[in-house]
């Protein structure tokens, strides 16, 4: 098995309404182009499938991966469709990297939707029915016969940390203000504390504008492998350094243990920030799963993102937004962007990529370089937490320290050489005219006879690629090269980056040489098929 770390290469996502725009088919299929579209693939490039089920608590759809599967067009290696609550995305997503990791599949796509189900109140019987079977799969047997107390956790919240009702209602303001701007968001109208706390109880004391609105919405994300080259070199790509998932023994309310500290949050997002080497002081811009006002205030503290017992006085000091120590949900969290369940920890994740990219305007965290995303299930009985990182964090500093190694161990025939490349567009070596032999990469003298009467000439008529391979160009570990060897006539054997994809290549095949630009402008060469 080949095992590499894939990254998140495509995103793409419809705006976050109140009942999906179109089909689920359609919605799928317009933003899987998008995300193959922003990677700079196609839909053929994909050999791997993975996806929500067609709707969280909408309509049944059998072997809905299968289905989608046939509607897109796309031969897989791997196909399935995942589930498990408010984590489903990232459990699709997870096995998609897994199968990239693994070498099963090189560009796997992820498609989440959710909508909601389109309810027959006319005819009493069917929607009772309804309802009481969705509550009784959701909360078991016994449960299921008096439904979840919802507000439990936040009562115990307010009395265990004397929070009033207006302190936890600053979130909801919070979050709306950074809707406000935001494309795809649900709810972009400005709020105030008085009209969070005089909207109308859903259930005590959560009121409308403390909870997650009915959503309904579509995204998908690529994922490829991270030793392969970027296939889009317009968007930088964004790679997965840290993965953590923990999953508490209890299903909502647990038999055991607090319900103002999650454990599945708390190890979750220890485990991805230590696999990535960060902490939450690390973090530029994270999105997490709040579904209620003071859930998200727990998340905060559960991150690590401020000490327990904080997060009202965090955000009420502006530290979760822009100008604070992190911004928190840009998008404007599940209470403003909205919460089409079955989906929405890939949106999450579109957010967090797009902020890393540079690519999110009118919202952007300026020198966004760490981002992290949390998603949970239940009432946070399990986890699933991703740490990011833009992969062209480091290029400015590499071309400086690029610039600086060319000089101090530059040659004069090595700048004579750019500039050809750079002014007359040629590859050259260097032709003894004592011994005629030609030497590349060239030099000043003739490393066959130490002649010092040297010609300039151009080099790569006739030649044919004499082995490749796979490799990273320098230290940039993240973007790798094909490169390889070619045979050039009266010159002999000729390293070189190669261009084109590596799977297209054969051993002899004719080669022409090419000019390139580097990172930084600086002029190079590589050879390709021809």
């Amino acid at each position: 098995m080949i095992t590499t770390a894939p990254r998140i290469a495509g995103v793409g996502a419809l705006p976050v309404t109140r009942d999906l725009q179109g089909t689920l088919l359609d919605a799928s299929t317009q933003v899987a182009l998008e995300a193959c579209a922003d990677a700079g693939l196609s839909m053929q490039d994909v050999d791997g499938l993975f996806v929500s089920p067609s709707a969280m608590s909408g309509e049944p759809w059998l072997m809905y991966a299968a289905n989608l599967a046939e509607h897109l067009g796309v031969t897989t290696a791997s196909l399935a469709c995942y589930e498990n609550g408010g984590t489903t995305a990232l459990v699709a997503l997870r096995a998609a990297l897994d199968a990239v990791a693994l070498g099963r599949v090189q560009t796997a796509l992820v498609i989440a939707t959710d909508t909601r189900p389109a309810l027959d109140t006319a005819h009493f019987e069917s929607f009772v029915r309804h309802v009481t079977f969705t509550s009784m799969a959701l909360y078991g047997p016994i449960l299921g016969l008096i439904g979840f107390g919802t507000p439990i956790p936040i009562y115990a919240m307010s009395h265990r940390y004397g929070l009033s009702p207006a302190e936890i209602a600053q979130v909801s303001v919070v979050l709306r203000s950074h809707a406000a701007d935001h494309p795809l968001a649900q709810f972009r109208d400005p709020i105030t504390v008085d009209e969070v706390l005089n909207s109308k109880f859903l259930a005590p004391p959560i009121r409308l504008l403390q909870a997650a609105g009915i959503s309904a919405g579509a995204c998908a994300v690529v994922v490829t492998r991270g030793d392969l080259p970027a296939t889009n070199s317009d968007r930088p790509a964004v790679a997965l350094n840290g993965y953590g998932e923990h999953h508490h023994p209890s299903h909502f309310v647990p038999r055991n243990g607090s319900l103002t500290t999650f454990e599945s949050v708390v190890r979750a997002g220890q485990q991805a920030l230590g696999e990535a080497g960060k902490t939450p002081a690390d973090v530029d811009v994270a999105e997490v799963y709040g579904v209620f006002g003071a859930t998200e205030l727990i998340l905060y503290e559960d991150l690590g993102f401020c000490p327990k017992g904080q997060a009202a006085a965090f955000v009420a000091e502006g530290q979760s937004t822009w100008g604070g120590k992190v911004v928190l949900n840009p998008s404007g969290g599940r209470l403003s962007f909205g919460h089409p369940a079955g989906a929405t920890p890939l949106y999450q994740l579109v957010e967090v990529v797009r902020q890393l990219r540079g690519d999110a305007p009118g919202r952007q965290v300026e020198g966004a370089r760490t981002g992290l995303v949390h998603a949970e299930h239940g009432m946070m009985n399990g986890s699933v937490v991703l740490a990011l990182e833009a992969e062209e964090m480091s290029e400015n500093l590499m071309e400086t320290f690029t610039a600086q190694a060319l000089d101090a161990y530059g040659t004069a025939a090595a700048k004579e050489f750019r500039r050809r490349l750079a002014e007359d567009g040629r590859v050259c070596g260097t032709r003894c005219s004592d011994c005629k032999g030609t030497a590349f990469p060239p030099r000043s003298h003739c490393p066959d006879c130490g002649s010092t009467a040297v010609e300039w000439v151009p080099i790569g008529a006739g030649a044919r690629l004499y082995a490749f391979t796979m490799q990273s160009r320098g230290l940039r570990f993240t973007r790798p090269d094909v490169v390889g060897i070619v045979e050039v006539p009266d010159v002999g054997l000729v390293v070189t980056p190669i261009g084109g994809s590596f799977e297209s290549l054969e051993i002899g095949q004719p080669m022409v040489p090419e000019i390139i630009t580097l990172d930084g402008g600086i002029p190079f060469y590589r050879f390709v098929a021809g």
